[in-house]
């Protein structure tokens, strides 16, 4: 898994930042020390960032002699790991997870009746937390605090992916393509500072209907702004209807599970 994450192009531009920035390198560790409650810590010459995920201890990234920064200057690193590389690494383990279920599954083929019971259980637990909408518009001046929010409800919809729209997509030329990804969450960053490509991949892709994808468009848009936008009736009406402005809420409560739950998703039993 290392390997991927570390070739990933999300890995590289961070490193190229930090270093281009700080003038620090940065390397990833699966092993550490997981009930380190800090969001970061020196050891030796180097600064550790430990990244966590539902309690679940995802690695560590280290920045090599990250202990001659100062602490502006640690923050800003700690915000550009938790902004662009977590949410990367915990797609890795995500991945990693379901290909290790794929392989208990077939391990335990012959217990069909098991698999069936067990697989519908997942199905009615999945069905009683689901989001009211397949679209969620989160309103912001600020990037990281849409990106932290995002995360928030991607984690509380158990969806099995995140994954940023714009650089996700840069290959992808049809929506029709995407419709492997099972139970994806597709993250738009600011939508408007989509391409022409990646605006019109969007639309064709929100138009299929997919009830296994979930949007969470980002923007800084008022309600006049979005009714000028070239784009479906169908997203509009989402964007206008199901969105959170996030600077009108109190930091403290912006990622509360209980605040958006009330807000974004059905509690039917």
């Amino acid at each position: 898994m290392v390997k991927q994450i570390v070739e990933n192009v999300i890995w590289i531009k961070a490193q190229d930042l930090i270093q281009e920035k700080y003038g620090k390198q940065i390397k990833f560790k699966t092993l550490g020390l997981t009930q380190i409650s800090d969001a970061y810590f020196t050891k030796g010459d180097d600064l550790i960032i430990p990244l966590q995920s539902k309690s679940k201890h995802l690695g560590e990234v280290v920045v090599t002699s990250g202990s001659q920064l100062t602490v502006q200057q640690k923050k800003e690193v700690l915000e550009l790991i938790q902004f662009l590389v977590k949410p990367h690494i915990y797609n890795e383990h995500l991945a990693l997870a379901q290909f290790n279920e794929k392989c208990k599954d077939i391990a335990d083929s012959n217990n069909n009746v098991y698999q069936l019971f067990e697989q519908a259980a997942d199905v009615s637990e999945k069905s009683s937390h689901r989001l009211i909408s397949q679209t969620v518009h989160l309103t912001s001046q600020s990037a990281i605090l849409r990106h932290k929010v995002a995360m928030k409800l991607h984690e509380m919809s158990e969806q099995n992916y995140f994954l940023n729209w714009s650089q996700f997509t840069s290959h992808i030329s049809k929506p029709q393509e995407l419709l492997g990804l099972d139970h994806a969450t597709f993250y738009v960053e600011d939508i408007m500072k989509l391409s022409t490509k990646d605006m019109s991949l969007l639309l064709e892709t929100h138009a299929l209907k997919n009830h296994n994808f979930v949007f969470i468009i980002g923007s800084h848009l008022s309600d006049s702004d979005i009714k000028n936008l070239p784009l479906t009736e169908s997203l509009r009406q989402d964007l206008l209807n199901i969105c959170f402005d996030i600077d009108r809420v109190p930091v403290s409560q912006l990622t509360s599970p209980d605040v958006l739950e009330l807000l974004f998703f059905n509690l039917d039993k």
